[in-house]
């Protein structure tokens, strides 16, 4: 289940991305030096340029992490490193979601309202939380995936995106956002908390996507234990939301 949330994750995050690499690109220009010019676009040294075309032109995430790594080290200053983080991101997210956490931390510190960034800390972060045994250790890392959720459901389109494709990455990540959230509240017995954000998670898909086994699915089964855990407890509100899950869930 989580190998098909991140495959999706990844396919919204790469479309998206694809458009805004091939714009750069054409905009590269070669030069003498490394420095943009406003009437040029993107200006870079052959040196540079071949460095960049080698790293992005790597044909597995095993290949490509390492060459985007090397190409920041050689040009920190690069035109476009928040480009070239973010395809470092996504290739980490393949093989190794600690580093994955890693290029979005530097990602954003470059570009502090990057969507696809922030997607990928709340699901990246909470799926580590979930692997906690320390009580403590695992509201920490929940708590802390629910902070860049609330990061995520306030940012705003960046100016050199486009309306489709700040709108497609926001569908796909908003759920990702409400069940971070409703999970670290109900983690803490904060059901009033948890139970708005399960229904806004349940409210922002399609209707078929709750009947089908997964991530919403699981958390409709959740909202029902939270409204079970109020005080008092609402019962009715209960069985509804966990009959719904018994009635589609699998074996």
């Amino acid at each position: 289940m989580k190998k098909v949330v991140v495959a999706s994750l990844l396919a919204v995050s790469s479309v998206a991305l694809v458009s805004r690499i091939a714009v750069a690109q054409t905009q590269v220009n070669l030069g003498s030096n490394a420095q943009a010019s406003s009437n040029a676009g993107i200006q870079m040294s052959p040196a540079e340029y071949k460095a960049y075309n080698d790293a992005i032109g790597q044909t597995t995430p095993q290949t490509k992490a390492p060459a985007l790594e090397s190409y920041l080290t050689a040009y920190p200053q690069s035109a476009v490193k928040a480009d070239v983080l973010q395809q470092l991101m996504l290739s980490y997210v393949a093989f190794d979601h600690a580093k994955a956490i890693d290029a979005a931390d530097r990602l954003l510190q470059v570009d502090p309202n990057n969507l696809r960034a922030l997607t990928f800390e709340v699901y990246l972060r909470k799926e580590a939380a979930d692997q906690q045994t320390d009580a403590t250790a695992k509201q920490a890392g929940l708590d802390k995936a629910a902070e860049y959720a609330q990061k995520g459901l306030a940012a705003t389109k960046p100016k050199d995106m486009s309306d489709a494709d700040f709108n497609t990455v926001k569908t796909a990540a908003t759920p990702v956002f409400y069940s971070a959230i409703g999970t670290a509240a109900l983690n803490k017995k904060d059901t009033a908390t948890a139970i708005d954000a399960f229904k806004k998670e349940l409210a922002s898909v399609p209707v078929d996507q709750t009947t089908k086994p997964g991530p919403v699915l699981q958390d409709t089964y959740f909202l029902g234990l939270a409204y079970l855990q109020s005080t008092p407890p609402d019962l009715v509100n209960c069985a509804f939301y966990v009959s719904r899950f018994v009635a589609f869930a699998t074996e």
